[in-house]
């Protein structure tokens, strides 16, 4: 069974590494790889850690390894409490950990009430920015404060950081000092990525009739993608490709899918000067998929991409 198991990964792998496949990497696996030309995630919600890495991180392909750490073996500096680590290393070649990437990683932590009330000592009338992200830096032997932002509902959260030290001891921490400076308590405003890089909007998305609306020329371009606005009827056209076109008219329900009429729940719209449209409607047009984390109010879009094996 373990020969068959390990087969049939060997051939997904396979089809992964195939020259020109068009996809996004994710795992839950503790010990794999990573690819180097698409966003890879690390979702492990077992132990509450997750890795959001963009495309263009490494080098090459490269290999991983999660351990989970008992942080009450671990011992802290006075005035810190560890409630959750693990071990990361990342390596190219066999026993070579790799240190220092040219760009950050997004690394998060989820934590509950109950870790709440441990690190706080049973005082949660404590600031909840008190937690943050840490690296134990072993060549100084020192614990590294990241700045933090701090998503928390009143019963879970999380934190997250953008962190670019590579291999290394990464943990979920508490400050008891009375003025911690380094995290920050997330908004309302929903963010979105594309492959895991942050979009930014010059008028942030919202939602109405429970469906999200965005700026579409951000979203459009970012996913090369044409946008041509029709003054006489109020129309716009998207193409994905040069050949496909998408039809849409402001204020309308219709629209044309390439042809065939379609519908979408909330007509498109003009705000501060920027036209916005529905994101499911117009992602889907342009090919791709998306997610929505609501304890973080992310949009993730998974845009496919090309690349070659190395």
């Amino acid at each position: 069974m373990r020969k068959l198991r390990a087969a049939i990964a060997l051939t997904l792998i396979g089809l992964l590494l195939l020259p020109g496949l068009a996809l996004a990497f994710s795992t839950t696996a503790k010990q794999g790889g990573f690819f180097k030309d698409a966003p890879n995630q690390l979702k492990d919600e077992a132990d509450g850690f997750t890795l959001q890495i963009p495309q263009g991180i490494f080098l090459k392909n490269i290999q991983y390894t999660v351990t989970k750490v008992d942080a009450s073996q671990i011992e802290m500096p006075a005035g810190f409490f560890l409630t959750k680590a693990v071990d990361l290393t990342f390596s190219y070649t066999q026993n070579r950990p790799e240190y220092n990437f040219v760009k950050p990683i997004r690394v998060m932590f989820t934590f509950d009430y109950i870790d709440f009330k441990r690190a706080s000592n049973l005082d949660t009338s404590q600031p909840i920015e008190r937690f943050c992200l840490g690296y134990y830096d072993k060549n100084t032997g020192k614990w590294m404060q990241a700045p933090s932002t701090i998503f928390w509902d009143g019963q879970s959260g999380v934190v997250e950081a953008l962190m670019s030290q590579g291999s290394g001891r990464y943990a979920l921490m508490w400050s008891s000092a009375a003025n911690p400076s380094l995290s920050t308590k997330g908004g309302d405003q929903i963010r979105m990525f594309l492959n895991y890089e942050p979009l930014t909007a010059p008028v942030p998305p919202f939602v109405q009739n429970n469906r999200t609306m965005v700026p579409l020329t951000v979203i459009a371009q970012n996913m090369g993608a044409k946008v041509s606005w029709f003054q006489d009827d109020q129309r716009i056209e998207i193409s994905p490709n040069g050949v496909k076109r998408v039809k849409l008219w402001i204020g309308e329900l219709r629209a044309d899918n390439d042809g065939t009429e379609v519908y979408c729940e909330v007509p498109p719209q003009i705000v501060n000067g920027r036209t916005f449209v529905p994101l499911g409607f117009v992602i889907q047009a342009l090919g791709a998929q998306i997610n929505w984390d609501g304890q973080t109010r992310s949009i993730f879009i998974d845009k496919e991409l090309s690349y070659q094996n190395s």
